[in-house]
């Protein structure tokens, strides 16, 4: 086939056997110049590709012999292995979709981020496999932040990456400006535009001629120096501190600002980029919830309990960046009405390995929610659950499985086309389905947390509030989002039967919830006593160890192999 004359008969021949010539294709590859169409036929090895892409990445023309070694060319070169790797899964069936974001470089030198989804159709003997999808181009990727002009985090991961290539020791400062939405509130946000990059501009100074100044999302700043004791870098806080508190105006207005933080150091880095910075915005978090403030530092060269957390946040987020998910699997908590009948559950994540056993999900959810690898096993998640469960939902109509969000799904801006997919592709009844939405949502844009609810209830899938009651936005969310149900926070239920203040509060929320026409799940339902207690204020289901812990599948679907309705027994 490197003939040229033989190239251009599988051309002619490819285009007239399967329409890649056809209007079909043409229609839909000019209804985008974001999202290009692709199609190949895997018999010839021919493809065709839409015009914008061919223009924008300078590509050979719309129909292409052998595209996928043309387009690897394109992607960055610490993006490849990622991606032969998805299409391997994909043509040796190990997996379906073929579905991996990665950096491609345009026509103009840019790198820009793509992600590209596509599928494999099966011929029926006589027609060819064919290899269809499309690549959606999510723009240029600059190395320099335009709020603050400081670098940001493509550029920290490729200087990170140079890093660890020349083992080089490596000491990260992580920042945070606390509470800086009232600055917004009170300034305005161009104004507050201003205050991020006056103060961006006084850590360059802060750090010239001794490191590098990246600006993250939001309000997050890292400061990167080839090496740093603990105690410089604790120096270095305080002087940012001093910063944010002292030296910001706006006019002749000061405008104080507390930070948080969080420092990692390496004599060397050994774990994945993405990895590091999970670790630390894992810190930067404690600093902020726990310590009011004060500096988290971790060190690779400890021992112990911080360096096995290193190396299995490290483990785990491979697993997830190269989605073969190894290690994580699903539990599932039945719940149950008060006589233990069992009309639903709930699915809870849970991951396990030979070096480190299983490992509680305490351990690993707050850390990999910082991070923006979560989306995908939450998509991994509800995948899986829905797989599972669907036998049971075909033979008992009324079981509804539970699925946790998290705000990082919701904000994603293909949340709620991603969910709907799973589900049609999985043939499950998207009235079967909940959605738990948990406490931190709230943060997530009004706008587009009311819109992503809208579409999922119009499918049909419900929609409940987790953990009711842990936050001052609870009633807030309960009065301007449309849920069908509502789980109150455990709690509020361990010191029930001994304290009168929880009574109330589960009393008034069960009657306010009622009063909106929603209904209530009570979790850590865990002994006789509490569930009598619980049970005068008439809640529509239970959840907790009383019933049953968190079990396998299979032992839940021992529960409905019996004929009738599947019940719990409690004796008292």
């Amino acid at each position: 086939m490197n003939k040229p004359d033989e190239k251009k008969k599988l051309l002619k021949m490819d285009e007239d056997l399967i329409g890649l010539g056809g209007r079909a294709f043409e229609a839909f590859a000019e209804s985008s110049k974001e999202r290009y169409l692709f199609m190949c036929n895997m018999e010839t090895n021919v493809s065709r590709w839409s015009r914008a892409i061919v223009d924008e990445f300078d590509l050979p023309g719309e129909f292409m012999y052998d595209a996928g070694k043309i387009w690897l060319e394109c992607i960055h070169p610490d993006d490849r292995e990622l991606y032969e790797k998805d299409l391997e899964e994909v043509f040796t069936g190990q997996k379906k979709y073929h579905d991996v974001t990665y950096r491609a470089r345009n026509r103009r030198g840019n790198y820009v981020l793509c992600t590209c989804k596509g599928y494999l159709l099966k011929g029926n003997g006589t027609e060819p496999d064919i290899f269809a999808g499309t690549i959606y181009n999510h723009g240029v990727i600059d190395d320099v932040d335009p709020v603050t002009n400081l670098y940001n985090v493509y550029k920290l991961m490729d200087t990170l990456r140079r890093c660890k290539a020349v083992k080089q020791p490596v000491n990260l400062l992580l920042v945070g400006l606390s509470q800086f939405r009232r600055v917004n509130n009170a300034y305005g946000y161009i104004c507050g535009n201003q205050i991020l990059g006056k103060f961006g501009q006084k850590l360059l100074e802060l750090m010239q001629d001794c490191g590098m100044v990246f600006r993250l999302n939001g309000t997050k700043f890292v400061l990167l120096t080839s090496s740093a004791g603990q105690e410089d870098t604790r120096r270095l806080y305080q002087k940012v501190s001093d910063i944010a508190r002292n030296e910001l105006y706006l006019g002749t207005s000061r405008v104080s600002l507390a930070v948080c933080g969080g420092a990692l150091s390496f004599q060397t880095i050994e774990m994945e980029e993405p990895a590091v910075l999970t670790e630390l915005e894992y810190a930067l978090s404690i600093s902020k919830h726990e310590e009011q403030g004060e500096l988290v530092y971790l060190d690779d060269s400890l021992h112990g309990r911080t360096r096995r957390k290193l190396e299995m946040i490290d483990a785990i987020i491979r697993s997830v960046l190269y989605k073969d998910f190894s290690g994580f699997y699903l539990m599932y908590q039945p719940q149950v009405l008060i006589d233990g009948t069992v009309i639903g559950a709930e699915a809870l994540v849970r991951w396990k390995s030979e070096k480190w056993g299983v490992v509680p999900p305490i351990e690993f959810i707050p850390i990999l929610e910082n991070d923006r690898c979560f989306y995908e096993l939450g998509l991994w998640i509800l995948q899986t659950a829905l797989e599972d469960t669907l036998p049971i939902v075909q033979s008992h109509p009324d079981f509804k499985i539970s699925v946790n969000v998290s705000y990082r799904q919701l904000e994603h801006v293909d949340f709620k086309t991603d969910v709907l997919t799973i589900v049609h592709k999985t043939d499950f009844p998207p009235q079967n389905l909940i959605l738990e939405l948990t406490e931190h949502c709230s943060s997530v844009q009004q706008t587009i947390l009311q819109e992503n609810l809208d579409f999922l209830r119009a499918q049909g899938i419900h929609i409940a509030a987790d953990d009711f009651g842990t936050g001052h936005s609870s009633l807030a969310l309960l009065r301007d989002l449309s849920f069908d149900s509502i789980k109150i926070d455990r709690k509020f239920i361990a010191d029930i039967v001994v304290n009168p203040a929880d009574q109330y509060i589960l009393k008034s929320t069960i009657q306010c919830a009622r009063d909106f026409g929603i209904s209530v799940c009570v979790e850590g339902v865990e002994d006789v006593e509490t569930l009598e207690m619980v049970d005068t204020y008439k809640p529509n289901t239970y959840q907790g160890f009383l019933f049953s812990r968190p079990i396998m599948l299979d032992q839940l679907e021992l529960l409905f192999d019996e004929p009738g309705d599947p019940r719990i027994v409690v004796e008292a």
